[in-house]
């Protein structure tokens, strides 16, 4: 007779390990989601949420990212990671030094783009010499 198969207890069985979601909270609702969308592959979960125009400064941008995740799961114990993606032209330093802090201590990451994100992006498509 043939081996018979084992009841299925789901404390006992292997599961798939879920894969880190990187959270890309930003201020633009054009160029930043069309750059960020080349990062999503089968094995990089990317969600980009770009943020309300009202609350573009960086302090702001920073302290209300969790608040945009509500609907999302969000687990920094899993490999989760959320990223605060701004323009510093608007932003002078005592708001990205304040951004910063609250970031750090929050364990959320920030990146800006001087003078914007738009003239970066340009970047990658123009011609240019380096400096020899």
């Amino acid at each position: 007779m043939s081996k018979m198969r084992k009841e299925y207890n789901p404390d006992r069985a292997d599961r798939r390990k879920r894969k880190p979601i990187i959270y890309i909270i930003c201020e633009g609702s054009d160029t930043e989601i069309l750059y960020f969308k080349h990062f999503r592959t089968r094995n990089c979960l990317v969600d980009i949420i770009p943020m309300s125009s009202k609350d573009t400064a960086a302090q702001m941008i920073v302290k209300n990212a969790r608040r945009q995740l509500s609907q999302a799961d969000y687990f920094p114990k899993d490999g989760d990671q959320l990223w605060c993606v701004f323009d510093c032209d608007t932003n002078k330093n005592p708001q990205l030094s304040e951004a910063e802090e609250y970031a750090h201590q929050k364990g959320y990451k920030i990146a800006y783009s001087n003078p914007c994100f738009e003239y970066w992006y340009l970047l990658h498509f123009v011609k240019h010499n380096a400096y020899r």
